[in-house]
């Protein structure tokens, strides 16, 4: 029902074709964000539309439904702000729904053209969400105060704490990505978590006891979470914290496993197509994780590394009992780590192509890292509100803080093999994977161990072995519009790419050599010296190390052909 409504008011029960040329009115229902346009000067904006009425045959009709706005070409001073009535016209798109829900998009793209909008009111919408917003943009001009020659770094930080992941730079983004550390920008339980810090320092500080401690935490943290954009991540977390402190109210023993589960269910119940969201997915398998396997981890590893004296009667003094703590603070932090690893795993091989063993060292410093940033970025806003140029000082320091994070996230992107990509596991491998995790954890008899982990074996031997085994080659005619490519992967381990097609479609190129897991092509054969052919080459040259490139010896006059000689 959630996914599929009959209800004749629905976009899709209007439009007579996946796309169409219509006007729509409708209320800005998010936070609008502006992006550089597709020309150097140029700004785009994009927000949601819950729309209200469409004019597809010369008259308006009542509709309902969200859209995703994309504005081109915005006129100079323009104002776009939540709440707003408008009136737009442009191209609708009808996406998939399976694809639209697994990415948490709005069913419906909606291309405005430049001058085809106006103003009808403002205002129509929520006054608590217009808040968080207003506030949202505050903390926005704060957290770049003094920064105005560093912007990539005032991004980061803009994007660590308030969401704003568009202000992520490209270099940065791809950066964190490839090291398996671009969880941290994900608003989740690390923000939320020093949000509440601080302000239970304050209510700490004021005499509240804690079963008070909720009445003033509760509007502070929802307020938090809409101002952010409302992501699963976010809400997730918003919601287990919530629950977890309100069992001080009614006298019980916080419990984290059961404000799991509570968030669990009011996020579905509330939103159904979380379901299939990979964020709500990986939040909630990254958390199950660190719940089931941290004790595991790190209650062995502490009593092996740490050997108090039973006989003592008296507790460790001066550097010793600082040595103990620290010992005891890295030990947890590398079980999280551990934890959190292993359970995102095959999820981010599913989901990015992606496998990045060096993420288990890197996540002790930049989990560390990114809260020492967030606890700074939040400084500089409380600061900031009393006296501005409080939060240039915090900011600077906060700068400090990012430019040695960025060097040690650098340095691990050069670790040979430290991430591959790779393709998508089939499902029975990611089942396999969490059977072992979670299923040894239940079995307690030595004998019945020792059948688990030799099951283990033999699967995993097989499953290599099958690998190795394949005599198969295989060559896929890629989809890339105008031109032509095709790869062919041969038995041995030689990946050949034989033309790359043009260069606007290089990105569908680049995304299906990722989910094929290449990482390197040996040999990349240029058959034709036009652009058809070869205009995506430098792009290929940038992002993919090659072997071997073979070229027609021919002169030509195309431009495309030259730079990539020279390339």
């Amino acid at each position: 029902m959630s996914v599929s409504t009959p209800s004749q008011r629905e976009i899709s029960a209007q439009l007579a074709r996946p796309r169409e040329y219509v006007s729509i009115r409708g209320i800005v229902s998010g936070d609008p964000v502006s992006e550089p346009g597709r020309v150097p000067g140029e700004v785009s904006w994009r927000f949601p539309l819950r729309v209200t009425g469409m004019n597809r045959l010369g008259n308006y009709q009542k509709a309902s439904g969200t859209v995703d706005v994309r504005w081109w070409r915005v006129p100079e001073n323009m104002v776009l702000e939540y709440g707003q009535y408008r009136e737009m016209s442009g191209v609708i798109t009808d996406r998939k729904h399976a694809e639209s829900y697994r990415l948490n998009l709005p069913p419906y793209d909606f291309r405005v053209d430049s001058d085809k909008s106006r103003l009808v009111s403002s205002g129509r919408g929520s006054n608590f969400a217009a808040f968080c917003y207003r506030m949202r943009h505050r903390s926005w001009n704060l957290l770049g105060r003094g920064l105005e020659e560093f912007p990539d770094h005032a991004g980061i930080v803009r994007a660590l704490l308030l969401g704003y992941r568009h202000e992520l730079p490209y270099d940065h983004n791809r950066l964190f990505a490839s090291t398996g550390t671009l969880h941290i920008f994900a608003i989740s339980g690390l923000h939320v978590g020093v949000v509440a810090l601080l302000f239970i320092t304050v209510l700490k500080s004021c005499g509240l006891s804690r079963h008070q401690w909720v009445y003033y935490l509760a509007p502070f943290l929802v307020m938090y979470t809409v101002a952010t954009g409302m992501r699963a991540s976010a809400m997730r977390a918003c919601v287990m914290a919530l629950v977890y402190w309100s069992a001080f109210l009614f006298r019980r023993r916080p419990d984290s496993p059961s404000a799991f589960a509570c968030a669990a269910l009011l996020i579905v119940a509330a939103v159904p197509t979380q379901l299939v969201a990979p964020g709500f997915i990986y939040s909630f398998v990254i958390v199950a994780g660190l719940l089931r396997l941290y004790p595991v981890i790190s209650g062995p590893a502490a009593s092996l590394f740490i050997n108090n004296d039973p006989w003592s009667i008296e507790l460790p003094k001066g550097w010793i009992r600082y040595l103990h703590g620290t010992r005891l603070w890295v030990l947890g932090l590398m079980g999280t780590s551990t934890a959190a690893w292993l359970s995102s795993a095959p999820l981010t091989a599913h989901y990015f192509n992606l496998l990045s063993p060096i993420a288990l060292l890197g996540n002790l410093v930049v989990i560390p890292g990114a809260f020492l940033i967030v606890l700074t970025a939040c400084l500089s806003l409380i600061a900031g509100s009393v006296w501005s140029i409080m939060a240039e000082v915090f900011n600077h320091a906060n700068r400090m803080f990012l430019i040695v994070l960025i060097y040690f996230i650098e340095g691990m992107s050069q670790v040979p093999n430290g991430h591959r990509n790779i393709s998508s596991p089939h499902w029975v491998w990611m089942l396999l994977w969490y059977g072992i995790i979670f299923g040894g954890l239940i079995i307690r008899t030595a004998r019945f161990r020792a059948g688990f982990l030799l099951a283990v074996l033999c699967i995993v031997t097989a499953g290599v072995w099958n690998h190795a085994a394949s005599r198969t080659t295989a060559l896929d005619v890629m989809d890339v519009r105008d031109g032509h490519a095709t790869l062919i992967r041969v038995p041995g381990n030689m990946t050949v790419l034989y033309d790359t097609g043009p260069r606007h479609g290089n990105w569908r190129l680049m995304r299906y050599l990722r989910r094929q897991g290449v990482n390197r092509l040996d040999i990349l054969i240029l058959s034709t010296p036009t652009a058809p052919y070869l205009g995506g080459v430098i792009d290929i040259l940038d992002k993919i190390p090659v072997g071997e490139v073979w070229m027609p010896p021919q002169e030509s006059r195309s431009t495309v052909y030259r730079d990539v000689i020279n390339e």
